[in-house]
């Protein structure tokens, strides 16, 4: 009898402190759409480019608008259209390689004489199984979701992340935040203002990561 009260008292005890680990283990699960702590960080310094589409560029001239670079951001011209050249300063990979984030300093602004419409900051996220990718910036010191970029067009894996000249579409919010600044603007929700084009490898990490191939598209 002695022996069982014992081991009876010792569950009433233990069992308490079972619950309480479970429990701070489900809430140190990150949410959707954020890379765990342990990931596999980008690498900093990759050039990636958003290019002005035809069709975006004649809107814009049509409408007496103009594209301008956001330092460290800068205008260059690839194939004929006009780009934004930007540098990635951070981000990652998820070690299951089912999400990712990247950072990028400066930013792109619409221009029409004294008025301007500004972007910077950006922050792209994507999650496996999402239909699209996104990036929000800062607009007049509240960030927006900016561009979208269909998530089959998105590829993650081991080596890093890649997206080879997909459509970078505006969001409701960025295009009310330029009518806002610019009236009268051309741009529209889900307008294809830019096509993206970004490949950005990953550093080492301690931990070992399978590749994996992610929307049907083996990598490279």
């Amino acid at each position: 009898m002695k022996t069982s009260f014992v081991r009876l008292c010792a569950l009433v005890t233990v069992a308490p402190a079972l619950l309480v680990s479970q429990s701070a283990t489900s809430d140190a699960v990150p949410p959707r759409g954020t890379v765990p702590a342990v990931s596999l960080p980008l690498r900093t310094g990759t050039p990636w480019t958003l290019c002005l589409t035809d069709a975006s560029q004649r809107a814009l001239s049509d409408a007496g608008m103009e594209l301008q670079a956001v330092a460290p951001v800068v205008l260059v011209t690839e194939n004929g259209h006009r780009c934004l050249r930007w540098t990635v300063d951070g981000g990652g990979v998820d070690n299951e390689l089912s999400a990712a984030t990247m950072d990028a300093a400066g930013g792109f602004a619409l221009v029409r004489g004294d008025r301007r419409a500004e972007f910077t900051d950006l922050h792209g996220t994507y999650t496996i199984g999402d239909d699209r990718a996104h990036a929000s910036t800062v607009h007049h010191g509240d960030r927006i979701d900016t561009l979208t970029t269909p998530g089959n067009d998105v590829v993650i894996s081991a080596s890093g992340v890649d997206i080879h000249d997909a459509p970078s579409l505006l969001t409701q919010a960025a295009a009310a935040a330029v009518t806002a600044d610019i009236p009268n603007s051309p741009l529209r929700l889900d307008d294809h203002l830019f096509d993206v084009d970004l490949r950005v490898g990953v550093l080492p990490a301690a931990v070992p990561v399978s590749p994996r191939v992610v929307a049907g598209r083996e990598r490279t």
